[in-house]
């Protein structure tokens, strides 16, 4: 319930593509996620992931947690194939920006 109402407080007082509004969906998607309800996590997860390769770029390190949690969501779901594609993707983007031998 306090996601939620963050979420839509941020909304309303710094609009929809606000980093920090993305940051509240991020862990609305995330608390959805750790109670099984991976079908609305991933919508919720897929959604935020869009707007933060929009607003962030697709390198930026927000843009690759959204990538990497989506690829659980569907991981989760039993969609096995598209997960492993998200995450190898994001792997790849994540040693490109920060280089391979990054913790």
């Amino acid at each position: 319930r306090i996601h939620k109402a963050t979420l839509a407080s941020r909304r309303r007082v710094l609009g929809d593509e606000h980093p920090d509004t993305l940051v509240s969906e991020n862990n609305l998607s995330t608390a959805l996620f750790a109670q099984g309800q991976y079908t609305e996590a991933a919508r919720a997860f897929s959604d935020t992931l869009e707007a933060r390769r929009r607003i962030l770029g697709p390198d930026h390190l927000q843009t690759l947690q959204s990538a990497n949690n989506l690829a659980s969501a569907l991981y989760a779901q039993g969609q096995y194939a598209q997960a492993a594609s998200i995450y190898s993707d994001t792997l790849r983007t994540r040693e490109d920006v920060l280089g391979p031998d990054h913790p």
